[in-house]
């Protein structure tokens, strides 16, 4: 089955992974002890197999005395017994195979829960994490074909060594034709098996790009409905199609590689045990008994190693199973530990000295920024679309690093700061669309237990959402699907907004946070966020004058740094300021 044939996604990642192999062999450690169990299980089953062609021998050298019924009587209960007996170990197999099928689920997907909040925003960069999280359901391939491998695998490998053993027990010339189909079966597995996982993996690669592309169809059902043309969708997935089956042909070429080999093996072993067998009868070396057992037994392990050939599939499946469920599990996460931010009834003070920042080498977003925000500021970051503004944003809130320079709020540097303190004290809201299924509520709270029944009260008013509550039927418990698709676009807007404030952070970053709400529901926000008695510092992003006009500052971002900065009255009086450019209409009516 080639085990040294590997391939891996560290050339997608950037970071290195283990191999197939090494994946397995870690699983393998990780269910060690029921593993043992499950070995010596399959061992007394092996065992126990052998006792229709030990007793079948017997039966014959019985018979060929002509002594019958009491050794026929105690034959049949001896094989009735070894049979129970056999039964009941694969019962326990069974059992224990189905308890790791189990195991092996609820360790994914709860390993899975825990990091991918933690996965770091670097580490996604040129992915689609929804599309990226479809390799969990290969946790399913995982139980499959490892139950298999284990339950008809083990017992098929078990009863083969143990079949060829007491076949060269048989005659010196059974034994070294055990040892030519030793070599034969590995010839089969390793040699024509090379390259297996390299194709299984890839086909996987594949097919999961024709998913992801059928997952976008369904995304952009409307625009492909009216700007498409008729042929676009299809044609793309004929493409990647196209790209599966040569992928899947070139897999398929070593399992019929293989399938090959093992079908002249089995003619040949058949063949030839019958062959050495008769010669050995003929010369007086083998008595008729031990030859008809010496036959069922080779019956037995030709069907054992068959068995094991067409598993080859199987173990292929599991590894590249492993592999992708691997892949997702092993992007690297944020740090955890840090200083505390401290609490405080005002607002935070944020601090940025020469921050640099770059997604793409050699492709600065910010270089050299400086900026210096007391406790309860309110300011708007303006700028050309692409100027750094919620990169800036990004930093502040640890969910990126500075190459260069330090970003500080509260006093610490962000890199020194525990995330989860800082983010209990830092809230970002943009326009990307995060509601999860569940009810109104769950998606205000999101599990935090600091957020009280009064403070959903209180930003259900905030953000003018208490009278929309009152005309749905189950209020706070109505349940949202995914993206909120039971809501208007302004509803979600103010629903993402009610969940940054509900623990009243000392840092509210809005970042486009108004899209989608009508004009006079917008203005009752902003006049409740900005009352003096909410002490929060505020950080606006937008194009929009409504929101620009309330800060008290204004710092313009161009070419990775800050080129203006003043209050709203100020930058206005200059009509050759970069503000006056942005935003015209508002500097004329000052």
């Amino acid at each position: 089955m080639a085990l040294a044939d590997t391939h891996s996604h560290a050339s997608h990642t950037g970071h290195a992974n283990p191999t197939p192999t090494q994946r397995l062999l870690r699983l393998l450690t990780e269910e060690k002890s029921d593993l043992i169990a499950l070995f010596v299980y399959a061992v007394i089953t092996g065992l126990l197999a052998l006792v229709i062609p030990v007793t079948t021998q017997a039966l014959v050298n019985t018979i060929a005395q002509k002594i019958f019924l009491q050794n026929l009587i105690v034959l049949a209960g001896l094989t009735l017994f070894g049979l129970l007996c056999a039964g009941i170990m694969r019962l326990l197999q069974l059992s224990l195979v189905e308890t790791l099928q189990q195991r092996v689920f609820v360790r994914t997907a709860m390993e899975l829960a825990e990091r991918l909040p933690r996965i770091r925003n670097a580490a996604l960069s040129g992915e689609y994490a929804p599309e990226l999280v479809n390799r969990f359901f290969d946790v399913l391939t995982i139980q499959k074909t490892m139950a298999k491998l284990l339950l008809e695998g083990l017992s098929a490998f078990l009863q083969a060594l143990v079949g060829l053993t007491l076949l060269g027990f048989y005659s010196p010339f059974l034994l070294s034709f055990d040892l030519a189909i030793l070599v034969f079966i590995a010839a089969v597995f390793f040699l024509l098996g090379w390259g297996g996982v390299r194709t299984s993996i890839d086909e996987s690669v594949q097919k999961y790009a024709v998913a992801e592309w059928l997952e976008e169809i369904a995304r952009c059902g409307t625009s492909l409905k009216m700007d498409g043309s008729p042929q676009f969708a299809s044609q793309k997935a004929d493409s990647r199609v196209v790209e599966y089956l040569l992928a899947r042909r070139s897999h398929y070429r070593i399992q019929f590689r293989q399938e090959t080999g093992n079908a002249l093996f089995q003619a040949l072993a058949a063949t030839g045990t019958l062959a050495i067998g008769g010669w050995l009868v003929i010369n007086g070396k083998l008595s008729l008994g031990q030859l008809v057992a010496s036959e069922l037994i080779i019956v037995t392990v030709l069907s054992a190693l068959d068995k094991l050939v067409k598993q080859a599939t199987e173990f292929y499946d599991l590894l590249t199973g492993l592999e992708k469920v691997g892949h997702v599990l092993e992007l690297p996460v944020e740090r955890l530990g840090g200083l505390a931010l401290p609490s405080t009834m005002s607002g935070v003070e944020v601090i940025c000295r020469q921050v640099r920042f770059s997604y793409l080498p050699g492709i600065e977003i910010l270089s050299g920024l400086d900026l210096k925000l007391k406790a309860g500021d309110r300011v708007s970051l303006v700028g050309a679309s692409g100027a750094g503004k919620s990169t800036l944003a990004s930093l502040l809130c640890g969910l990126e690093v500075p190459s260069h320079g330090t970003v500080e709020v509260g006093g610490i540097d962000v890199r020194d700061i525990d995330l989860e303190s800082l983010r209990a004290k830092a809230a970002l809201v943009s326009d990307i669309n995060e509601i999860v299924s569940g009810t109104i509520e769950e998606n205000i709270v999101y599990g935090r237990i600091d957020v009280t029944q009064e403070a959903v009260r209180f930003v259900l008013d905030l953000t003018q959402l208490t009278d929309d509550l009152a005309m749905m039927p189950q209020g706070l418990k109505t349940e949202l699907v995914s993206a909120g698709r039971n809501l208007s676009r302004g509803q979600i807007q103010r629903l993402l907004l009610a969940r940054a404030i509900a623990d009243r952070p000392q840092l509210l970053i809005l970042d486009e946070a108004f899209t989608g709400i009508d004009e006079r529901t917008k203005i009752k926000i902003l006049d409740a966020l900005y009352r003096p008695e909410n002490t929060w510092t505020i950080i606006d992003i937008s194009h929009d004058a409504e929101v620009v006009q309330r800060s008290g500052q204004v710092y313009l971002l161009e070419n990775g740094g800050i080129i203006e900065t003043g209050s709203v009255d100020a930058l206005c009086k200059n009509p050759q300021s970069a503000f006056s450019r942005l935003f015209p209409e508002l500097c004329r009516r000052r």
